[in-house]
């Protein structure tokens, strides 16, 4: 059943805006935008409008906006300049980045200038850099360049607006959207995203390449990267895409914090609302990996941790057993014993702070558990923030 019949036409089902314009390649946003309660569906068109509409098919005052040149990037949607007000985050081939609130109001400083030539551009991202507590902007352009903006007066972060150059001197077309997180050791975000010259690229946010990259592939890289722990061993992997008909996944050595990866994939989020401070992936059902009918153990949660985790595990029907749950550091020394004694069926949890037997606070880092019982044992490994 369709929302909206855009084009009067009950032959046709779901047309919820008619665009002045084919070709378009920016996927929509999906945000409360004029803090109404209800979400907007926000979208640019080649035909170079920015649309924004409420869930009736009604566009909100002012919009469409006509920012005077093609958009075939996706909007970022978060408040760069904190006035209680979010901003639509989005590039046009007349070389500008804008960044307007409901109100058509931008921050100052924007637009700002970008040179977006592709026929389909890089989408932005949004993140605070330097921890000013302002979300900053992060795009790519076509021409090889790469800019950070500040939000909340669209300057660039020093050493950025640099160009990429392949080996023979030609610019690096860049189509791929930064992802940002933590990728090396230190606290600071880095920001990824791939290049046409087939290579990964990752800086800190003072320019400067992050250690082990670039990363070569066999042919250009033009989706953005994600930067997950996908193993659960508590470190950031990079996963990418290259056109030479493979995917890669990297580790890297940035401790990985599920709350601390603020723009981690293409659209922020796996729902791909293209707003930042979203949850990144959304759980609506998830099998029980806890057997009822035999021994098991689950992840810990958090992973990683500071202060407080809880480690879950279940005791198979039948008699209590002799049960032990203990941690290890990675010598495979002893640090902690969590249970000791007999567990009856079923599932049980205990929660872990940090410390080792004699109450002081372990050093961060990765650690293993361990679930032993007569005839069986399980271990999982977890990361203790420092």
């Amino acid at each position: 059943t369709e929302l909206v019949d855009a084009d009067n036409d009950p032959g046709t089902d779901g047309v919820f805006n008619i665009m002045l314009s084919g070709a378009n390649y920016g996927t929509p946003a999906i945000a409360d935008v004029d803090n109404d309660n209800e979400l907007e569906v926000i979208v640019g068109s080649r035909d170079g409008n920015l649309y924004v509409q409420n869930p009736d098919g009604t566009s909100l005052p002012g919009f469409p906006f006509a920012a005077g040149g093609d958009i075939t990037n996706s909007p970022a949607i978060g408040d760069i300049n904190n006035d209680g007000l979010k901003e639509i985050v989005f590039a046009s081939s007349n070389f500008l980045v804008y960044a307007l609130n409901v109100n058509l109001v931008q921050p100052p400083g924007w637009p700002a200038g970008a040179n977006m030539n592709l026929d389909y551009d890089a989408s932005p991202a949004l993140a605070d850099l330097d921890g000013d507590s302002f979300l900053d902007v992060i795009i790519c352009a076509g021409n090889g360049t790469a800019y950070a903006f500040r939000g909340q007066n669209g300057w660039l972060f020093p050493g950025w607006g640099f160009i990429l150059y392949d080996a023979g001197g030609s610019k690096v077309g860049l189509s791929s959207s930064p992802a940002v997180g933590n990728l090396d050791a230190d606290p600071e975000y880095e920001i990824c995203f791939g290049g046409n010259d087939g290579k990964l690229y990752a800086f800190n946010v003072d320019a400067t390449l992050v250690d082990g990259f670039p990363i070569g592939t066999n042919n250009s890289i033009e989706g953005g990267p994600i930067l997950w722990d996908i193993d659960d061993d508590g470190l950031t992997e990079v996963v990418a895409q290259s056109l030479d008909e493979n995917v890669y996944v990297w580790d890297s050595p940035g401790t990985f914090d599920p709350d601390d990866q603020p723009w981690p994939m293409f659209y922020q989020n796996s729902r791909r609302t293209g707003e930042v401070n979203s949850e990144v992936w959304v759980t609506v059902g998830t099998p029980d990996i806890l057997n009822p009918t035999g021994l098991a153990l689950a992840p810990n949660h958090p992973n990683p941790f500071g202060s407080q985790t809880a480690i879950t595990f279940r005791v198979p029907e039948g008699d209590p057993e002799p049960t032990q749950l203990q941690v290890f550091d990675l010598g495979g020394r002893l640090v902690r014993t969590l249970f000791d004694g007999l567990a009856t069926p079923g599932t049980h949890e205990v929660s872990f702070d940090g410390k080792n037997q004699l109450g002081q606070r372990l050093g961060g880092g990765i650690y293993f558990y361990r679930l032993d019982t007569p005839g069986n044992s399980i271990s999982r490994k977890l990361v203790l923030l420092p």
